[in-house]
């Protein structure tokens, strides 16, 4: 019930290289109904109890990308209009969702307030996960699996969206000119931007991202990391899980 049959799709470049090929997973029909009717119930209650940070965007309805775009733009407009400073970090995360371990996942739902029959079906889902590989007509022997969201299933996205929620927990802010309330950051799925009024608070940022990301086992991914500098002169070094990111032009 738990197994997963990976079918390696070639994109583009060297077929021999791992690394050029989509998995697209198949799963059972219905563990895909179970798991539609979690993702329902996850997202109802996400809604109520505004489980999930009003600064992601991303696997949620009636929300875009483009609005993310928008907001970013106008944040820094305003604060270039009103003569301040804004550095930017794009952090990208490398493999996001196949790093996500199953038993933090839980524990994370746990803690803000998941359980009881929901809880158990999830768990149901994730219990002795098991892939194989498909290659025309053969299929590999079946391999278990720790960590990673499972693939094709309705229910991934919203759980991870929860996985992450609280990126920005230890994050101060920027202000932000006729707005009441400072913005940490923003949010597109694995997708982060996070936001600060110098380079060294941004820094002081970077290093509370980064413990956050290490506790939760998530890896950046350091060459599609950038920093951006608004209204600023001069170019700095930055750090991100102890590697170098590097700076964009205005």
């Amino acid at each position: 019930m738990t197994t997963s049959i990976i079918v390696p799709v070639p994109k583009k470049g060297d077929m021999k290289d791992p690394n050029n090929y989509r998995e697209i997973s198949l799963i059972l029909t219905i563990i895909k109904l179970l798991a539609k009717i979690v993702t329902t119930k996850l997202a109802a209650m996400g809604i109520k109890y505004k489980l999930i940070a009003k600064e992601q965007s991303g696997f949620r309805n009636f929300e875009e990308c483009v609005a993310q775009v928008t907001t970013l733009y106008e944040i820094a407009r305003c604060r270039k209009i009103k003569n301040l400073q804004t550095w930017i970090c794009f952090v990208d995360y490398s493999k996001a969702y196949v790093r996500v371990p199953h038993m933090a996942l839980i524990h994370k739902l746990r803690s803000i307030g998941i359980g009881g029959k929901l809880l158990n079906v999830i768990k149901g889902i994730y219990y002795d996960p098991k892939i194989a590989v498909r290659i025309g007509d053969d299929i590999s022997e079946r391999s278990e699996y720790h960590c990673g969201v499972r693939q094709g299933c309705p229910a991934s996205p919203i759980l991870f969206d929860l996985y992450i929620n609280d990126i920005f927990s230890d994050v101060l802010a920027v202000e932000v000119p006729e707005l009441p309330k400072r913005i940490p950051g923003l949010l597109f799925a694995h997708n982060a931007v996070v936001l600060d009024d110098s380079a060294q608070n941004l820094q002081i940022l970077l290093d509370a991202i980064s413990t956050w990301s290490e506790a939760l086992e998530m890896a950046m991914n350091a060459s599609k990391c950038t920093i951006m500098a608004i209204n600023c002169d001069d170019a700095v070094e930055m750090t991100l899980q102890r590697q170098n990111i590097r700076s964009s032009d205005n």
